[in-house]
Parts: C-alpha cells; structure tokens; sequence
C-alpha cells in the first residue's frame, strides 16, 4: 500500500493543533519538523508572500522551509525521506491552505500522487463566531506577550478589524473552501468534521475509517495553542453573525449538524 499523505487544509483555530498532536503520538507517523510548513499559500497567495522563510536565522525549520519555498521538488522529497518500514503516514497541517483556488489544490494532490503517496485531506470548521473570536484571542495573547495590555475591549477591536479584511474573512468562508475542495478531490479522499463534534469516540472511528488506521493515545482533555478566555458582548455576536450569515446557511445545507452545534447560528 502507498504510504499517506495528510494535507490538513484548517480551518484556522477549529482543531488543526490538536489534530497534528494526536497524529504524532502514533508510531507509524511521522510529521516532521513542523506543523505549518508554510509552502503553498506562500507559493499561490500573494499575501502570504510575507511567510518567506528567513534562512539566515539558520534554524532547522527556516532551512527546511526556505528550500521546500525556494526549489521545485524538495517539498514532496523531504516527506518522502520520513517515510520507512515503520513510517506510513506524514503529511503537513497549514489552515491557509484552504485560501488556495482549484488550479493550486489540484496542482498539490497531483504532486503528492506522484511523489507516491495517497492524498488524505482533512478539513475542520468551527462556528464562525467561535472561529473569529479564538483568532482574536490568539492574537491579543501575542500582543500580551509583546507587553501590550489585553482586555476585551481589545479583543472585540481586533474582532472589528477582522469583519473588513479580506484575508480574514477567507479564513471563515467555509463556503467556497468546499465547494473548491468537492470540485477537486473524490469523496474517498476528504474527510470534513466540525470542530464542536471532534472531541467524541464516534468522531475519532469516522477519522481511523478515512485514514484506514487506529489513533493511539487520544486525549480529548488535551487542548494545544489555547488562547485566553474572554467574554464577548452580545451586540458582538450579533455583528459577527450578522456577516457570517452565508457560512451558516451553506453550513446548514451541506452540513446539517451544524444546526445543533453551531448555537450562535441559530
């Protein structure tokens, strides 16, 4: 059988750390050096073209990412070289990934298949008010640790700023991620899951049946690149709702789970 590849397309913050965690506790896995490698958005997106990698810091992931950014081929190689008699599955989880257009994503699988491997993309959504609340967080925790004070006035302005930006925006537009990805890839080869019914025994056997092995060692108290808690207001919700209202339609349809899970579409 060909070894698998997992391309972890995000969503951002909707449980792709936690996913990669849980991956690499197992012994046929091997991951490498990095979660987020940071190759494709850089090569496709231009407003990602800030993620070049800075190969003169010398560090092990900037060299890795620096060649896999900078020479054609290195990407697939690098993954092919964890690969062994006891190591069937690697891949690489980058939630910007799922920004890329159905050229770029074809173009990926198509290198994954022939580099030998067998394609297995995941996908995680969250509720886009939950998804855009915990990306602010996220980044008012950055700012904490740069000796900025962090309260949630802060925090719903970053929230703010995220409803008029683009890039930010694409981050939650679950809807044409996909429609991008159906139009793509076959059925075998996508899993989609939603981040509030990840955490359960019957989510994790719908994941080893795509993957076609058993995860060890699952921890669902485990929660990795948390961010601190604040309380919104409800004018806050509203407003997010209010833009996201596409999501939670599409969602509605193609996933009618979410309509119990996801509250602050209701």
């Amino acid at each position: 059988m060909k070894p698998i590849f997992i391309l972890g397309l995000g969503a951002q913050k909707s449980g792709t750390s936690w996913l990669h965690a849980t991956l690499n506790k197992n012994k046929n896995v091997n991951m490498g050096i990095m979660k987020e490698y940071h190759v494709w958005d850089y090569i496709y997106l231009e407003t990602f073209r800030e993620l070049k990698a800075d190969i003169e810091r010398d560090a092990p992931t900037e060299v890795v990412r620096g060649r896999m950014q900078a020479e054609e081929g290195v990407y697939i190689k690098y993954f092919q070289e964890l690969i062994n008699s006891d190591v069937r599955v690697t891949g690489d989880i980058t939630p910007s990934y799922a920004l890329l257009d159905e050229g770029a994503l074809r173009e990926i699988a198509q290198r994954i298949e022939d580099g030998g491997f067998e394609p297995k993309v995941i996908y995680l959504m969250r509720d886009p008010v939950e998804r855009m609340w915990s990306a602010a967080r996220m980044e008012g925790r950055t700012r904490r640790e740069m000796g900025y004070q962090l309260d949630e006035s802060v925090v719903e302005e970053i929230v703010y700023g995220y409803l008029e930006d683009e890039a930010q925006m694409a981050r939650s537009d679950y809807k044409t991620a996909v429609r991008t990805i159906d139009r793509v890839l076959s059925s075998d080869q996508v899993h989609f899951e939603i981040y509030e019914n990840l955490f359960k025994n019957s989510s994790i056997e719908r994941l080893c049946a795509f993957l076609g092995f058993p995860l060890e060692n699952v921890n669902f108290d485990q929660r990795v690149n948390a961010s601190p808690v604040f309380a919104r207001s409800e004018k806050t919700t509203r407003d997010i709702m209010r833009k996201m209202k596409p999501q939670y339609e599409f969602c509605s349809d193609r996933f009618p789970i979410t309509n119990g899970l996801w509250q602050s579409g209701l």
